[in-house]
């Protein structure tokens, strides 16, 4: 087994820096220093937005210079295994194409998502039952851990509480001054589809963990114990919606009708209350706090159970400067730096978070991991090559 959760004895609870590494290497990563995560919840999600300069110069027909200290935008290597960064939304809208270009173009013979790359290797007898079996099941775990994204997802959705407190705020003030701002209105909610995605994923990752489909590094009684967490995400889901209804019921409806996300339609469709303003700010408050509360009470029953896993971070680390959310999200770049470097000449692309191949190459400079034996890629790079294939093509057709 290649990642395990440690049970602490008695009541010591484990933090989530001190998980094992899921390296078949015998050589230990030591735990890295990390930087305070920024308090101000835009700069957090900043990433979500993109290069604003980056995509003028797409839109307009033109490859994008990539802005990285190589004067020269990195390409794909043919003989290797290359971890390409991506933003997750972008990618996501265009898969189709960085498939044609990466398997037709390149002719790499692999493509995988950030959440598809192994840990390691098949074994001759797994390789032997893939090639032969009608009915394989493939058990290798992943090289991003379950535990790690699961824990991150939280953590995402507690920030969003901290965010939602401050539009409130927001709102509020402008709801005394009876005057909305459309620009205004349109930042507070931009967030909404990261917001919806972070929850969704703990209940996607609850129903491929149930269907064997996940967490294959997990035993039976982890399983067990992640899966009793599954009413508690339903409450996180339903006082979401709740507390973002009540924030919209605030602001004019012409200027949050086209902004109003997906899942706050059909069954949950908002409708304004016609309830006075003074109600409205107290029944937001409400909804808000009863949000925070299905969050901390999730974080709770985490820590509480068998598993005995605390996401907050120790008085040690505050001290420190350290956070749980950067730890997470750097251990998570570890584990996919060790699986790179295990099968770094499987030929093909594998594409995880941009902000993880920075998190990768800062980890290198201070040598906190060993030699990057794989062809790492920026997202800037991998789009300045992707435009100009897509460019070629084009011209290649008139």
């Amino acid at each position: 087994m290649y990642y395990h959760i440690q049970v602490p004895k008695k009541e010591a609870s484990i933090q989530l820096s001190k998980l094992p590494s899921q390296t078949m290497a015998t050589q230990q990563v030591r735990v890295v220093e990390e930087k305070p995560v920024p308090k101000n919840f835009k700069s957090i999600f900043a990433p979500l937005w993109g290069s604003f300069k980056t995509l003028q110069r797409m839109e307009s027909g033109a490859a994008a210079i990539p802005e990285t200290a190589e004067a020269i935008p990195k390409p794909l290597a043919t003989d290797k295994l290359n971890v390409v960064g991506e933003e997750h939304n972008e990618s996501r809208e265009r898969r189709e194409k960085e498939e044609e270009y990466v398997l037709e173009y390149m002719g790499l013979p692999n493509y995988w998502r950030e959440e598809q790359f192994r840990a390691r290797y098949r074994t001759p007898e797994e390789e032997r039952e893939a090639l032969t079996s009608d009915s394989y099941s493939d058990q290798r775990p992943y090289a991003d851990p379950f535990v790690l994204r699961f824990s991150q997802d939280i953590l995402t959705v507690e920030l969003i509480v901290s965010y939602i407190y401050e539009t409130l705020e927001e709102i509020e003030e402008r709801q005394r001054e009876e005057e909305f701002l459309e620009a205004e209105v349109k930042e507070w909610f931009a967030p909404n589809e990261k917001i919806e995605k972070s929850i969704d994923n703990l209940a996607v990752a609850l129903d491929n963990l149930e269907s064997a489909q996940d967490g294959f590094e997990l035993t039976a009684e982890e399983k067990i114990e992640f899966l009793g967490l599954r009413e508690h995400i339903q409450k996180i889901k339903q006082s979401w919606l709740d507390a973002m209804g009540s924030l919209y019921d605030i602001i004019p409806i012409n200027l949050i009708k086209d902004i109003i996300p997906n899942s706050m339609k059909g069954d949950h469709e908002f409708r304004p209350s016609g309830q006075p303003n003074g109600d409205k700010i107290e029944n937001a408050n409400r909804r808000v706090e009863a949000f925070d509360v299905s969050v901390k009470n999730l974080k709770d029953a985490l820590a509480k159970s068998p598993l005995k896993i605390s996401l907050d971070t120790t008085s040690e680390e505050e001290e420190a400067g350290i956070d749980i959310v950067d730890k997470i999200s750097e251990r998570r770049a570890i584990h996919m730096h060790e699986a790179a470097n295990t099968q770094y000449n499987l030929k093909g692309v594998w594409k995880i978070g941009r902000d993880h191949v920075e998190e990768i190459k800062e980890l290198y400079r201070e040598k906190k991991i060993d030699k990057i034996k794989y062809n790492l890629v920026t997202q800037d790079d991998f789009n300045f090559n992707l435009r100009k294939f897509q460019l070629s093509r084009r011209h290649s057709v008139e």
